[in-house]
């Protein structure tokens, strides 16, 4: 049982990752491939409460930690930052002596680097519109091509 302070704050809790509802059940999550959201949760894991902005995860890390090929990584990272759950806040880079990780900020969270409000910007991703097929009626008053366009068949040779 953890023991509490002077303001009924407790002095060691064990850290934990909250996925809110309006999050789980919006369509963005829900279109969601299965390792994207299993990196979500790992970068989640990685916020400390003051390091949004500044959260440290490359593709090779986000690979091994989530046992994902290098490439289908880069797609969920890809996916996450479409859809609105990330911001690329510093781009990685190998150009330097040491290598670099790219550093991530979690949307649903203010950021602790710039001190902006959470943009949730998942929340207005929409799906794309299906493909439309062509109706019978728009079908039957497709123009008709005029006479003369349309070559006709070459005739045989008699043998």
């Amino acid at each position: 049982m953890p023991r509490h302070n002077l303001k009924g704050r407790s002095r060691r809790a064990e850290p934990f990752v909250m996925l809110p509802r309006y999050l789980l059940e919006c369509p963005s999550w829900r279109s969601l491939s299965a390792q994207a959201r299993a990196l979500y949760v790992h970068i989640a894991v990685r916020y400390n409460g003051r390091n949004n902005g500044c959260i440290a995860f490359s593709v090779r890390d986000a690979a091994a930690e989530c046992r994902l090929a290098k490439d289908t990584a880069a797609r969920a990272f890809a996916e996450l930052v479409e859809k609105g759950f990330l911001e690329l806040a510093q781009p990685g880079a190998f150009s330097f002596k040491t290598r670099h990780a790219a550093e991530w900020r979690l949307t649903a969270l203010p950021c602790d680097r710039t001190g902006a409000p959470a943009s949730k910007a998942f929340m207005r991703w929409r799906p794309p519109d299906p493909p439309r097929s062509e109706t019978r009626s728009q079908k039957r008053d497709a123009p008709v091509p005029q006479s003369g366009t349309v070559t006709p068949f070459p005739r045989r040779k008699a043998c």
